[in-house]
């Protein structure tokens, strides 16, 4: 399943979309991108992704560490496969 596919499957879904503005919103990159500074945007990505990405790995390991195995798994199963 492509990124676009994925993208497109949480954000049709209500929850997915809640979880979507949740990780956007505390990262603060609505903020930045609601600002049109672009010198502050492309600053500031690298901090933005990794404080995205720590907001989204955190609940996983938290609340379903299994499941984040088995992601693990099957992404690494993709990857062979290319």
């Amino acid at each position: 399943m492509s990124l676009r596919d994925q993208i497109r499957w949480l954000m049709g879904d209500a929850i997915g979309r809640a979880l979507a503005w949740r990780l956007l919103d505390s990262s603060r990159v609505l903020q930045r991108s609601l600002a049109n500074n672009t010198a502050t945007i492309q600053s500031g990505i690298v901090a933005v992704r990794d404080f995205a990405m720590e907001q989204l790995l955190d609940p996983i390991l938290e609340h379903c560490p299994e499941l984040f195995l088995q992601a693990k798994a099957e992404h690494e199963r993709r990857e062979t496969r290319k």
